[in-house]
């Protein structure tokens, strides 16, 4: 991202219930993205603590779903 999210913006979207999403997808078909979407989704998990997280593949291909499991080997 080119900005940095801060604490007080993470907990007012989480009082009003917002939900934040991680689409994996970018970074397992293009290896160029792969570091910027790993930076930008350990930066909101950490902000978050892993709360009001969903982590989703949008991918059509079925040869690219990954298991739970790989998924969350990804982001630790």
């Amino acid at each position: 991202m080119p900005f940095l999210l801060r604490r007080n913006t993470f907990n007012a979207a989480i009082e009003k219930g917002i939900m934040f999403e991680i689409n994996y997808s970018s970074a397992i078909i293009d290896e160029k993205k792969r570091k910027v979407v790993y930076q930008n989704a350990i930066q909101i998990i950490k902000q978050l603590r892993a709360k009001n997280v969903i982590i989703s593949s949008n991918i059509k291909d079925i040869l690219f779903h990954r298991s739970p499991n790989e998924v969350i080997i990804l982001y630790n």
